[in-house]
């Protein structure tokens, strides 16, 4: 496997890490440019630009609020070093070489060896307390001189008094610290006399007990030794040697200060460790000694505030270059306030949990479940969306990632996955199996780079050294990442948002406004039943949302719940618009519009349901009652206006889907028989009328579209009005 050795400079020393993530620094910014030049091109040309300067100005001032408050949270010191490494694990990553001189720093375990070795050498200094000897010698000879001792010779007494000169000439310890010392001090002392310090062996002075044996025991020629025990000489025995404390504090400390605050030193061009291998106590030592040395020599050249500008930069920069692709791609986005809102929460919370995680607890950052933030995007916005903000989280997210390259890699590659993976969010499942792949994905991403930096598994050695805790952590991240489905009615509420789920929940007869116009409102109900279908069939064709369709096919007449009888479907033989003027019934068939808005905010039905019910009709007539009245009144001026219904066009493929299910559906009721020819002039003259009316002029849809929507309705009212074959009778 080629080696690339680590690059640091003399005044700026950078290692590939901290070298590629520069890189990546400057690619966003010089995209980030490139995009900005761009869209102030599109503004300053005379194009028709539909996004006011004043919500542009509004989405810069946001931009700039939300860096800043990245910043409030986001590390300070930042440091060229750019590795991560454990005590006893191998080193992933290239060979690095020094390229600067430093000297390395002892560890606090070295500093404390070296301090134990420095006391256990150490020979303590003892003072000698001359008077105490010349004091008991005194005693002595004043007792012999008192006849205390008529009865034993006086060779002998002076036989007794050499001894005891010579005992404390040597030096006379008491029991308790000679033994001490013969514990802890094999080694012997050091006896401080008239300003000298002599070397003694612990053999060579005695303790009480070992000097009246030595002077019992030293004449050899066995002439005393009785009469001497005689003359009760431990009363004249008396330690003549004092710890000096101070002595030995200043020499213990000159000692421990000559050990130094560095062991050895690190010169340019020398190799500090290769790949693979393992990070000994030693080896770390001058990891965590260049680390220094690089966030000094930084120090020496940068100042928080540079670091701060450089932040505040790359956080803006992340964001325009978010939104300027919102501008270009998505300019309806810039038009959404709870979608602007979305954005950016979520692309400044996710950083913001990262910073708070990193700084102030020992977690690792790859626990948190990033993956969520595409997901959400994903379901409540678009694919392309989506993947752009995983890159904006990702790089906003790895300014405090140690190893920035590794978790870049994860995380994009596990928010790509959770976007293609993940569509809408029908059942609890598809969260649970996209959680589950995405951490089968995290854990490969690791494990090929583990493979890359050359950790092998060819021995028992290797796979004990292999570091699990990484993978441990995407585990957690990925069971986390369940929390999005509870999540997800959160989200819901606060930015107004309609997920799949909802709209499932919505679908239940049994409750709510469903449930009250299967009972108030049969015909109705039926009639949305037989529309939902159609405008599922029609919406799964032209590739929209076949479930936002059929939703809103289901409430889109829930207004003729206040007066069901006046409506066709609804009545049994009586029709109360005969006793009426054609300009009441049509007021009362245009306000099942209203009527079904104010159901719908009673209820509190989404705002994309609502749209159903303005749209549906658009700024149709009423024509069936407009025909009648000026049949009725030819010499009068017609108001069209008190037969136009008070909603708008449809906006969306779902809106136009229902539009066109609604009014063929109605008219297919009318139909003397449901021939294949019949039912196409039908579907035709009332979609083409539609289009002259100008009812799709707002819909991001096709002619192609609508041909296919023809088709897909005449089929589908094909199947529902086949005719049965006649079963013959028994004879």
């Amino acid at each position: 496997m080629h080696e690339q050795t680590s690059d640091i400079q003399n005044n700026h020393p950078q290692p590939t890490v901290a070298l590629a993530y520069k890189l990546r620094h400057l690619a966003v910014i010089i995209s980030s440019i490139s995009l900005l030049a761009h869209s102030i091109i599109v503004i300053m040309s005379k194009k028709q630009i539909h996004i006011s300067r004043s919500r542009i100005a509004i989405v810069i001032l946001s931009i700039v609020i939300c860096a800043a408050f990245l910043l409030t949270f986001a590390p300070r010191q930042t440091t060229q070093f750019g590795y991560e490494y454990q005590p006893n694990k191998p080193w992933r990553y290239s060979t690095l070489i020094a390229e600067f001189d430093f000297p390395v720093l002892r560890s606090e375990t070295e500093q404390q060896h070296l301090r134990d070795s420095i006391r256990n050498a150490h020979q303590p200094y003892y003072q000698v307390q001359a008077e105490i000897g010349t004091q008991q010698l005194a005693l002595f000879k004043q007792d012999i001189a008192a006849g205390k001792f008529s009865n034993v010779p006086q060779g002998c007494l002076k036989f007794a008094e050499d001894q005891l000169r010579r005992v404390y000439a040597e030096g006379i310890l008491s029991p308790k610290e000679y033994g001490e010392l013969k514990t802890t001090y094999p080694n012997g002392i050091r006896v401080v006399s008239a300003q000298r310090a002599t070397h003694k062996k612990l053999d060579d002075i005695f303790s009480t007990r070992t000097a009246y044996e030595s002077i019992i025991n030293a004449d050899s020629l066995q002439r005393w030794g009785t009469l001497l025990q005689t003359c009760n000489l431990n009363a004249y025995l008396q330690p003549n040697l004092s710890y000096d404390s101070r002595k030995n504090t200043a020499v213990l400390e000159d000692a421990y200060a000559s050990i130094g605050q560095f062991s050895t030193l690190v010169q340019a061009g020398q190799k500090i460790i290769s790949q693979g291998d393992i990070v000994t106590p030693g080896m770390e030592s001058i990891l965590n000694s260049l680390k220094d040395a690089l966030d000094k020599r930084q120090g020496e050249h940068h100042s928080d505030w540079w670091v701060l500008l450089g932040q505040f930069l790359f956080a803006t920069l992340v964001f325009l270059a978010l939104f300027t692709y919102i501008y270009l791609f998505r300019r309806d986005y810039m038009e959404r306030n709870n979608v602007l809102l979305l954005l950016f929460t979520l692309n400044t919370s996710l950083p913001l949990i990262t910073y708070l995680t990193a700084a102030h607890t020992s977690l690792s950052v790859y626990i948190i479940p990033f993956a969520i933030v595409p997901m959400f995007v994903r379901i409540f916005l678009d694919t392309r969306t989506s993947l752009v903000v995983t890159l904006v989280i990702a790089l906003l997210s790895s300014l405090v990632a140690t190893d920035q390259y590794e978790f870049l890699l994860v995380q994009i590659l596990v928010g790509f996955n959770t976007i293609y993976s993940l569509k809408e969010v029908t059942e609890r499942s598809q969260v649970l199996r996209v959680a589950f792949f995405n951490i089968l994905v995290a854990w490969v991403v690791c494990f090929s780079l583990d493979l890359v930096r050359g950790i092998t598994f060819t021995s028992w050695d290797d796979i004990l050294r292999f570091d699990y805790h990484r993978y441990v952590d995407l585990a957690i991240s990925g069971g986390l990442q369940l929390l999005a489905y509870p999540l997800m009615y959160v989200v819901e509420r606060i930015f107004g948002f309609t997920s799949s789920v909802t709209l499932i929940e919505l679908m239940n007869f049994n409750e709510g406004l469903l449930s009250r116009m299967s009972r108030e409102a049969k015909g109705t109900f039926n009639h949305t039943i037989q529309v939902s279908n159609l405008a599922a069939e029609v919406a799964r064709a032209i590739g929209a949302k076949p479930l936002l369709a059929r939703v809103g096919a289901l409430y889109h007449d829930i207004g003729k719940l206040g007066n069901p009888v006046f409506f066709t479907e609804n009545q049994s033989g009586v029709n109360p618009h005969d006793k009426l003027d054609e300009l009441t019934s049509a007021r009362i068939i245009i306000d099942h519009v209203n009527n079904g808005l104010r159901l719908a905010e009673e209820y509190s039905l989404p705002q994309v349901v609502r749209e159903f019910i303005t749209t549906h009709h658009g700024k149709g007539m009423a024509k069936y009652f407009a025909i009648q009245w000026q049949n009725k009144h030819p010499e009068e001026t017609f108001n069209p206006e008190a037969f136009t219904y008070p909603g708008h066009y449809p906006n969306t493929a779902e809106q136009a889907a229902l539009m066109m299910c609604d009014a063929v559906e109605a008219a297919s009721r009318s139909l003397k028989e449901y021939t294949e020819e019949s039912i196409s002039n039908l579907v035709n003259k009332i979609i083409d009328t539609q289009l002259r009316e100008g009812c799709y002029n707002n819909c991001p849809i096709t002619f192609a579209d609508i041909d296919l929507a023809k088709q897909t309705l005449i089929e589908s009212l094909m199947r529902a009005y086949h005719t049965r074959i006649a079963y013959p009778e028994l004879k």
